[in-house]
C-alpha cells in the first residue's frame, strides 16, 4: 500500500522521502478529522482549495456550484451570478484597505457561535443559575484571527493608514513533471575517466595478489560524468514571470545525476555575446537557453553570432516556456523539423535539416543555423537526448532557422482605449487568460507569484503559461513608484534576505480602465470568494513550497498600505504564525516611530515600591538579553542600583517575588523576557539622561574593581596594575583569592562587560577612560580569538569616542588593546596599524603605559613579519621604556621577544643568553606568575637555534601547563607546535607527527586559523620523516592556503617545498587544499569579522549623531545613513551573524543553508543608498563588509 502510494505522488509530481510521506499521512488524518468534526458549514473547505499552488484539484469556491459560478463570471458572457449570498465580509473593492485584524463576531460564519434558540427564549432560565452554562460565552473558543494579505509593493501609504508587517507564502511549482524532465535527461549521461584522481581497483588488486603472490595496490582513474551543464538565462524585463522555473530548472539539472557540475549564467539579449568569453574555460558542456524569445534583441544578427558561439563546442537547445501557440509571434518561431546529428553529442553548426519526404539534407537550411527550441516537457526532451545519443537518425524537433540577416520587427505593444485594449486581448489570446485576468481584477497590485497563486487557487484547466498571455497582452503596466529602502530593510530584518540573483520582483497594474472593464464583469461577490479561495488554498503547505514575500495585514506592524490596495487573501486559521515572525526586537530601546511603546506591564507596577520599579528600570540598561552570563552579579547589581548589599538584596527578593526578576547560578539576576524591552523602553523615558549614564558609569568602576583584583591575583608583581584607574569599587567586588577561581569569574563576565563597554561609550565620553582600562584588562587575561566579534566593535568604538573627545591617552589605549587583539589572531597588517597609532598618542599624552607597550607589540609585530631590523629598533625602544619605569617584568617580556628575534636571524649565542636571562628575571620579580610561560617558549626557540632540540622539548614542556592555566589555548598550541618541530630535530617522527596532530586539533578554536598553519606546517616536517610525502603534501598544501590568507612569509618557504607558482587568484569563498574542518574554521573566523564589522559600522553610525546626553543643545543634522531603519537593520544583521557563530559553536558545523541568504542581505545592506552617502570611517568598514561577505559562500 505505503508503495502504491509513493508512486502515485511521484506520477503527480512529488518525490517524497519518508519523512515527508509521513508527514502526508499525518496531514491527511488530521484534515479528515477536521472536516468530520466541523458542522456543516464546515463541510466543503478543505475540498475548496482547488488546485491550491501546486498540486490539482478543481479550484472552486465553497458553496459548490453557486460560487462556481461566481468564479467564472468573468468568462465569455461578462454577467455575475451567485447562487447564494457571499460571506459578511468587507469587499475587497468596496473599501480603500481591507482592516488587518478584523475579529468582529459579525463576520463569523461559525455555527457555534450561534445560541440554542430554545434556551434564548425561555424566560424562566438564570443566567446566575450555577448548574447552567453561561449562555453569553460561546460554546466554542473563539476563532483565529482574520488576516488580510497584500501584494508586495503595497507599502507607502500615508501615515494614518492601516499599518502591515511583511510576511511569505507559498508560491506555485513552476516544473510540476520535474521527474519525468529528469528521466528524459538520463539518455545524455557519460562518464570519462578523471584527469588526477585515482581509486582502488579492488578487482585487479585481487587478481594480480593471486597470479603473482605480492599485494600491491592497483589504482585506476576515478569515474566522473563527461558533460557540464550550462544554464543560459534570459534577463530582459518579459522573462520575469519566469523567475522560478529558472531556479527549478537548475536544481532539476544538478538532481538529475547527469552532469558534473551545473552553472547558471544571466545573458542579456541586447548583448548575448558577453557571457560567451567564459565558454572556454566551461570544458565540454551541455547549454540550455531558457527564454520566451519576446525581446527585439533576439532579432539581431548579433545573436545569431553569439548563439553559433555558445554552440560551437557542444549541444545547444532553447527551453521555451510559452506555448507553442505563441511562438509564432516571438524571434523563435520554431516549426516541426527533421534534424539529424553527424555524431554523438554534435555542436549547432553540426545539425542536418532533412527533407520530409527524401531524407536528404533540406537545401532551404543551407547557410542558416538550425536551433532546437523545446517545450520543457518530457516528449520534447526525449527528442532533442535522441538527436544527440543516436547518430544520423533524425528526430523530430520543433527547430527555427537563423540567418545574420536583420530580423523583422516584433509585434507593437497594443495601444488604444480600455475597451480596444480589451478587445484586442480577447481576440489574441485564449479564454483562460482573459477569465484569469477577470480574477485578477480583485487583487491591486500585482506580481508575478501573486498571479500564478491565483490562477493556482481558482482556475484548475489554467496553466502558468495563462499569466504569461497576460504579461505579454498589453493589459499590464509596470508601476513607476520607486522600491521602498526601508520596507526592503524591515523584510529582510524579519525573513531574512532573499537569495542572490536578480532583482526583486516588478510591481505591476491594470492600465487605465481596463481594471474597471474587467471588475465589472466579476462583482463584489465573486471578488470576496476569488480572495477566501487564494487564502484556502495557502494553508495546507505553509512551509512545504518555495516562498515569496507579501504584506500581511497588522496593527502593530512597521508599513503603511497604499489607500489603492486590495488584499489578495484572507486567512483565518493558526497558520497565521507560521508566515513570519515579529521584526526582532531593537537594542537599547530605540523605537520606530509608527511604533507605540509600552510601559512596563501594570501588574508588575502596581505590586512594586518606587524603589523597586526605579531598579526594574536601572536592571533593564544592563541588561544584555542574548549575551552570556546569564544575569548579572550581585556586586554589579549593588552598583548599578547605587544602594548598600542589604537593601539592593531586598529589592531583588522583591523583584523575584514579583515575577519581574529570575535569579541565575552563582547569584546572578536577570529580568524575565517579557519585562525586559518594556522596563528598557521605560527607562529611556523615566529616567534622565544624567542618571543613566551614571548608573552605567558606576557598573564600569565594579567591573574594573573587579579586574584589577582579578589582575593582582593572577599577575602578582607586575608594574600594568599601577598604570591603570585606582577606582573604589562601588559594590562588594567577588571573595575568592583562588587565582584560578578569580580567572574563571573574569572569562566568563568578558562578553558581558564588551556589550557594558560598548552600550556605555556610545551614551557618554566620560566613561572613555574607564573603559580603555577594561579593555586592556580583557585583552590580557583572555584570549581574543573566541572574543573577537565583541572586542574588536567594542575597543573600536571606544578608540572613536575617545578621539571624538579629544582625549588621547584613552585613543591610545584603545588602539593599544585593539593592536595586541590582532597580533592573538595573526592579523599582523591590522596590527600595525592599531600599534603604530597608539605609539604616536602615547608620544603626544607621555602615557608610560602605552610608550612601552605600543613598541613592544609593533616589535613582534615585525618579528611575525621577518622585518628583522624594524623589529630590533621597536624591541630596543621597549627595553629603554622599562628601564625608565622600573618594569623588570617588562623587561623580561621584551629580552624573550629579543631572543626569538636573534633566534631567527641565527645569533643562536645571543638568542640563548637573552633567553635565559628573561627566564631568570620572571623567577626573581613574580615567581609563580603564568607570565614565566613566555620566557620558557623563548628559551626553547633559542634552543632549538642552537641544535639543543632536547633542551627546547624540556622548555616547551615547563611553558604548555602554565600557558593553558592561564586559559591561553592560542599559545598553547604554539607550545604544541614547537614541541612536534624538537621530535622532528631528535628524529622522532612518529612521536612528532602525533604532536603535530595534538596542536592543529588544539588549535581548531576561534582565532587559531593562522596559528593551526604552522602546526601543520610542522605536521609535513614529521611525515616527510617518516616516508609519507602524500600526507606531508596535504598539510603543506593546507597550510599554504591559510597563510596566504593572512600574507606571512612563511608562504614562499611552502611554494618551494611544493613547487609551485603563487596563485594570483583572489581568496574566494573556498580555498583548494583545505579540509573540511579548515573550510569550517574558515567559515566561522569570517563570521565573527563580519559581526565585528556590522558592529562597528553600526556604532560609528551612532556616533555621529547628537548623544543622548547633549540632545537639545543644537539642531540634529539629518543623515540618511543615521536613520533608525539603517541603525535597525544594522543591528538585526549583527544580531543574525552572532546566532550563527554561536550554532557553529555550539554544533560545529557550518550552517551552509542561510549563508548565502546571509550574503545576499550584507550585499543588499551595503548598496543601499543610506549607508553608501556615509562618511570616510564608514566606508571604510563598508568596504570591508563587502570583502568578507564574499568570504560566506558563492
Amino acid at each position: 500500500m505505503i508503495d502504491r502510494l509513493r508512486q502515485a505522488m511521484s506520477a503527480a509530481g512529488y518525490d517524497l522521502g519518508a519523512t515527508e510521506l509521513l508527514d502526508v499521512l499525518w496531514l491527511a488524518r488530521v484534515m479528515e478529522g477536521r472536516t468530520a468534526a466541523g458542522g456543516p458549514g464546515d463541510a466543503g473547505e478543505l475540498g475548496d482549495a482547488g488546485e491550491c499552488v501546486g498540486g490539482t484539484g478543481d479550484g472552486e469556491g465553497a458553496g459548490g456550484e453557486g460560487r462556481r459560478a461566481g468564479a467564472e463570471a468573468g468568462g465569455d458572457d461578462d454577467t455575475t451570478a451567485a447562487s447564494h449570498p457571499a460571506p459578511d465580509v468587507q469587499s475587497v473593492d468596496a473599501a480603500p484597505a481591507t482592516p488587518a485584524h478584523s475579529t468582529d463576531p459579525a463576520h463569523s460564519t461559525d455555527p457555534a457561535d450561534a445560541t440554542d434558540p430554545a434556551d434564548a427564549t425561555d424566560p424562566s432560565a438564570s443566567l446566575c443559575d450555577p448548574q447552567r452554562p453561561d449562555l453569553t460565552r460561546p460554546l466554542t473558543p473563539p476563532g483565529p484571527p482574520r488576516r488580510a494579505l497584500y501584494a508586495w509593493g503595497s507599502e507607502g501609504g500615508a501615515h494614518d493608514a492601516e499599518r502591515a508587517r511583511p510576511a511569505r507564502v507559498p508560491g506555485g511549482r513552476a516544473l510540476p513533471d520535474a521527474q519525468q524532465l529528469g528521466r528524459a535527461l538520463r539518455p545524455l549521461r557519460r562518464s570519462r575517466d578523471h584527469p588526477h584522481r585515482t581509486v582502488t581497483d579492488v578487482e585487479a588488486t585481487v587478481r594480480l595478489a593471486a597470479e603473482t603472490g605480492f599485494l600491491d595496490v592497483v589504482a585506476r582513474p576515478e569515474q566522473e560524468r563527461r558533460w557540464s551543464a550550462v544554464l543560459l538565462v534570459d534577463c530582459s524585463a518579459a522573462m520575469q514571470v519566469w523567475g522560478p522555473l529558472a531556479a527549478e530548472l537548475r536544481a532539476l539539472l544538478a538532481r538529475s545525476t547527469v552532469f558534473r557540475s551545473v552553472r547558471i549564467q544571466r545573458i542579456d539579449p541586447r548583448n548575448p555575446s558577453g557571457p560567451v568569453h567564459r565558454r572556454r574555460s566551461a570544458g565540454a558542456s551541455v547549454t540550455f537557453l531558457l527564454t520566451d524569445g519576446t525581446s527585439p534583441g533576439w532579432r539581431s544578427p548579433q545573436t545569431v553570432r553569439a548563439l553559433a558561439a555558445w554552440g560551437s563546442g557542444g549541444p545547444l537547445a532553447v527551453l521555451n516556456p510559452l506555448p507553442r501557440r505563441l511562438w509564432r509571434g516571438t524571434a523563435l518561431d520554431a516549426r516541426p523539423r527533421l534534424l539529424a546529428a553527424p555524431g554523438e553529442f554534435d555542436g549547432l553548426g553540426r545539425l542536418l535539416v532533412c527533407d520530409p519526404l527524401s531524407g536528404e539534407r533540406d537545401p532551404e537550411a543551407a547557410g542558416v543555423l538550425a536551433l532546437p527550441v523545446l517545450h520543457p516537457t518530457a516528449s520534447a526532451l526525449e527528442q532533442w537526448a535522441g538527436l544527440l545519443t543516436r547518430p544520423g537518425v533524425p528526430h523530430l524537433i520543433d527547430t527555427v532557422l537563423l540567418d545574420e540577416l536583420p530580423g523583422h520587427r516584433g509585434p507593437a505593444r497594443p495601444e488604444g482605449s480600455a475597451e480596444e485594449l480589451l478587445a484586442h486581448f480577447r481576440g489574441a489570446f485564449s479564454p483562460e487568460a482573459y477569465r484569469l485576468a477577470v480574477r485578477l481584477s480583485a487583487v491591486r497590485p500585482l506580481t508575478t507569484p501573486l498571479m500564478q497563486l491565483v490562477r493556482a487557487a481558482t482556475m484548475r484547466d489554467a496553466g502558468p503559461t495563462h499569466v504569461a498571455e497576460i504579461l505579454l497582452g498589453g493589459l499590464l503596466e509596470r508601476t513607476a513608484g520607486a522600491r521602498d529602502t526601508s520596507a526592503a530593510h524591515t523584510l529582510d530584518r524579519a525573513l531574512g534576505a532573499p537569495p542572490p540573483g536578480p532583482a526583486a520582483e516588478p510591481v505591476y497594474d491594470f492600465r487605465p480602465g481596463v481594471r474597471e472593464l474587467l471588475f465589472s464583469g466579476l462583482g463584489a461577490e465573486a471578488a470576496v470568494e476569488v480572495v477566501e479561495a487564494v487564502g484556502r488554498s495557502l494553508e495546507p503547505y505553509m512551509g512545504r513550497l518555495p516562498d515569496f514575500p507579501v504584506l500581511m495585514g497588522d496593527e502593530d506592524g512597521e508599513l503603511r498600505l497604499r489607500a489603492s490596495a486590495r488584499a489578495f487573501a484572507v486567512l483565518a486559521s493558526p497558520v497565521l504564525e507560521r508566515l513570519g515572525g515579529a521584526v526582532p526586537g531593537r537594542p537599547d530601546g530605540v523605537v520606530p516611530p509608527q511604533r507605540r511603546p509600552e510601559p512596563v506591564p501594570p501588574r508588575f507596577d502596581g505590586q512594586l515600591c518606587e524603589p523597586a520599579r526605579r531598579a526594574v528600570r536601572l536592571l533593564a540598561m544592563a541588561d544584555l538579553a542574548d549575551t552570556p552570563p546569564a544575569g548579572l552579579p550581585f556586586g554589579a547589581a549593588v552598583a548599578l542600583l547605587d544602594d548598600t548589599a542589604p537593601r539592593t538584596r531586598a529589592l531583588l527578593d522583591e523583584l523575584r517575588a514579583a515575577g519581574a526578576l529570575e535569579q541565575a547560578a552563582g547569584d546572578r539576576h536577570r529580568l524575565a523576557g517579557e519585562v525586559r524591552d518594556p522596563a528598557r523602553e521605560a527607562a529611556g523615558r523615566e529616567l534622565p539622561a544624567a542618571e543613566r549614564d551614571a548608573a552605567l558609569s558606576r557598573l564600569l568602576a565594579w567591573y574594573l574593581a573587579a579586574g584589577r583584583e582579578m589582575y593582582a591575583l593572577r599577575y602578582p608583581g607586575e608594574r600594568t596594575l599601577q598604570d591603570l584607574a585606582r577606582v573604589s569599587s562601588p559594590g562588594p567586588l567577588p571573595t575568592t583569592k583562588d587565582r584560578t577561581k578569580a580567572l574563571a569569574f573574569w572569562a566568563e563576565e568578558l562578553p558581558r562587560l564588551l556589550g557594558l563597554v560598548r552600550r556605555a561609550v556610545l551614551r557618554s565620553p566620560r566613561t572613555v577612560r574607564t573603559a580603555a582600562d577594561l579593555l586592556l584588562l580583557a585583552g590580557t587575561t583572555a584570549d581574543c580569538g573566541a572574543l573577537s566579534a565583541a572586542f574588536e566593535p567594542a575597543a573600536r568604538t571606544v578608540a572613536a569616542r575617545a578621539a571624538g573627545a579629544g582625549d588621547a591617552r584613552a585613543e591610545g589605549r584603545a588602539r593599544l588593546a585593539l593592536a595586541e587583539a590582532y597580533l592573538a589572531l595573526g592579523r599582523a597588517d591590522e596590527a600595525e596599524a592599531a600599534a603604530r597609532r597608539a605609539e604616536e598618542l602615547a608620544g603626544r599624552c607621555g602615557d608610560a603605559l602605552t610608550r612601552f607597550r605600543a613598541p613592544y607589540a609593533r616589535g613582534l609585530i615585525a618579528l611575525h613579519q621577518a622585518r628583522h631590523g624594524t623589529t630590533e629598533r621597536h624591541l630596543t625602544s621597549a627595553w629603554e621604556q622599562c628601564g625608565r619605569r622600573g618594569d623588570a617584568l617588562g623587561e623580561a617580556l621584551v629580552l624573550g621577544a629579543l631572543a626569538r628575534l636573534w633566534a631567527a636571524t641565527g645569533n643562536s649565542y645571543e638568542a640563548v643568553l637573552f633567553a635565559e636571562r628573561s627566564v631568570g628575571l620572571h623567577r626573581d620579580a613574580a615567581a609563580g606568575s603564568p607570565r614565566l610561560a613566555h620566557g620558557h617558549y623563548a628559551h626553547a626557540v633559542a634552543l632549538s637555534s642552537a641544535g639543543r632540540p632536547a633542551g627546547a622539548l624540556r622548555e616547551l614542556s615547563r611553558a604548555l601547563p602554565l600557558f593553558e592555566a592561564d586559559r591561553q589555548r592560542l599559545w598553547a598550541g604554539r607550545t604544541r607546535c614547537r614541541m612536534a618541530e624538537a621530535m622532528v630535530a631528535l628524529v622522532r617522527p612518529a612521536e612528532a607527527v602525533t604532536a603535530a596532530e595534538d596542536a592543529a586539533e588544539s588549535l581548531l578554536v576561534p582565532g587559531g586559523e593562522r596559528w593551526r598553519a604552522d602546526a601543520l606546517t610542522a605536521g609535513g616536517h614529521a611525515r616527510t620523516a617518516l616516508g609519507r610525502k602524500q600526507g606531508a603534501r596535504a598539510n603543506w598544501r593546507e597550510a599554504l592556503a591559510v597563510l596566504e590568507d593572512f600574507a606571512a612569509p612563511q608562504t614562499a618557504e611552502l611554494r618551494t617545498l611544493l613547487r609551485e607558482k603563487p596563485d594570483p587568484s583572489p581568496a574566494g569563498p573556498h580555498r583548494p587544499g583545505l579540509s573540511r574542518a579548515a573550510e569550517t574554521a574558515r567559515t566561522g573566523t569570517a563570521l565573527r569579522d563580519l559581526t565585528a564589522a556590522v558592529r562597528t559600522l553600526s556604532d560609528q553610525l551612532r556616533l555621529r549623531l547628537r548623544p543622548p546626553a547633549e540632545e537639545g543643545t543644537g539642531p540634529r543634522t539629518a543623515d540618511p545613513a543615521t536613520s533608525p531603519d539603517a541603525l535597525d537593520a544594522l543591528d538585526a544583521l549583527a544580531a543574525e551573524l552572532d546566532g550563527h557563530v554561536r550554532e557553529m559553536e555550539r554544533t560545529g558545523r557550518t550552517p551552509r543553508a542561510g549563508l548565502s541568504r546571509l550574503r545576499a542581505a550584507l550585499e543588499s545592506l551595503t548598496a543601499s543608498d543610506a549607508l553608501t552617502a556615509a562618511e570616510a570611517g564608514a566606508a571604510e568598514m563598508l568596504a570591508a563588509l563587502r570583502t568578507l561577505s564574499r568570504r560566506l559562500g558563492p
